[in-house]
């Protein structure tokens, strides 16, 4: 029982807690803040547990049930995040919490200062990203099952997110370790900070492209409803109109805060696990051309999302992704590199040896080439001087 409720647990714990932080005020509303770093972080940090198990789930739906259910109180935690910024009685939430609860919500909102409310603003960045996001990423790539992308795509409205769902799963999924296609995999050198820049701009016209060649396919025009960037698009516009109506400009700003966190750990999440892993083409994918991490604590945050290479190598639900021995692993737990992702210095300090471990270790002779050239074009000392040490040997 315990493998199912390890999953319901700890994110319940995220998710719900936050969503009461933001009624609670004050200080409170840093508790998701809080919980990122002490438990999605420290814990791993501390125990350094890494789960090689792979249980068998004789009630999949049990699994299934937790993503349309936390998409559903993430609802409820943005709709509450929005009503500390409100300045009315939003459906009359703080009435109803002192009438059941005894607690005075609303002289507790009133009381609150510019640092709670950047508070509340990082944590439901943090919960959007590593829970939201993580739920909308794992529906939008079961498209076989029109209840999953149903719930994924407006998963990802709560973070106006607009393009994921059309390029990184007809897109970076078919052409992961090919950088001259597919600019989630990152080329060597390259920081995060042009990735998130640079590669958001060509991820946004390769799924513009996409999305164009299926209309046409079937005959339809851009500007039709069928197209589903355009949809996605008028589901965040539909979030970001409520958000508005309900908490004004000040309730909107303290959002795009939240969703600019969500936007950065979300690259960053895209930036370290395909970075500099080059493909042979006419090579099937396999594990080895993703990053992964069995980090306990973070696998279960982030729904295995650790177990990336299996999530590559073959389609399937979140509790059935492997432990595959042969998966090439981060230095850190997912949700750490995310965070040393930002420091540049300190990322290419970590990764250059992992990258040349891939090279040596899970490359083919073809891919080793491709490597090579990667090295040599970098920038990179760590990298380039040893492509020259080879040459001069040859």
């Amino acid at each position: 029982m315990f493998k199912y409720l390890r999953f319901y647990f700890f994110t319940l714990l995220y998710i719900l807690g936050t969503t009461v932080s933001f009624v609670l005020g004050g200080a409170w509303m840093w508790y998701g803040t809080a919980f990122t770093f002490i438990v999605g972080i420290g814990f791993d940090l501390v125990f350094k547990i890494r789960d090689t198990s792979d249980p068998h789930y004789g009630h999949p739906w049990i699994m299934d049930a937790l993503l349309h259910l936390n998409t559903a109180l993430s609802v409820v935690m943005l709709t509450l995040f929005v009503w500390a910024m409100s300045p009315t009685d939003l459906f009359g939430i703080g009435a109803w919490v002192q009438a059941h609860y005894g607690y005075d919500a609303l002289k507790m909102r009133s009381a609150n200062t510019t640092i709670d409310y950047l508070g509340a603003a990082y944590s439901l960045g943090f919960v959007l990203a590593i829970e939201t996001m993580v739920i909308g990423h794992e529906l939008v790539s079961r498209t076989w099952d029109p209840l999953s992308m149903f719930t994924g795509r407006w998963a990802f409205a709560l973070m106006f997110g607009t393009n994921f769902a059309t390029e990184h799963v007809f897109g970076h999924h078919n052409n992961v370790g090919y950088p001259e296609l597919d600019p989630v995999s990152v080329r060597r050198g390259r920081n995060f900070y042009y990735f998130t820049t640079i590669g958001t701009v060509h991820q946004w016209v390769n799924g513009w492209e996409i999305e164009v060649k299926r209309l046409a396919r079937n005959g339809k025009s851009i500007f039709s409803l069928d197209n589903q960037i355009l949809r996605a698009w008028l589901r965040g516009l539909f979030v970001v109109a409520l958000i508005v109506w309900a908490a004004g400009w000040k309730g909107f700003g303290y959002y795009f805060i939240a969703i600019v966190v969500a936007k950065v750990l979300l690259e960053s999440l895209n930036y370290f696990s395909h970075y500099g892993i080059v493909r042979e083409k006419g090579v099937p994918i396999a594990v080895r051309h993703t990053f992964s991490d069995l980090s306990w604590m973070s696998n279960i945050l982030m729904y295995n999302l650790g177990r990336h290479g299996h999530h590559h190598f073959e389609p399937v639900p979140y509790h059935k992704c492997k432990a595959y021995a042969n998966m090439p692993m981060t230095p850190y737990s997912y949700i750490t590199m995310g965070l040393i992702s930002l420091i540049p210095p300190l990322y290419f300090k970590l990764m250059v040896p992992v990258v040349k471990e891939w090279d040596s270790k899970y490359a083919t002779p073809g891919e080793r080439a491709l490597a090579q050239k990667a090295n040599a074009e970098s920038g990179i000392l760590e990298f380039s001087a040893e492509e020259g040490v080879a040459a001069a040997v040859h």
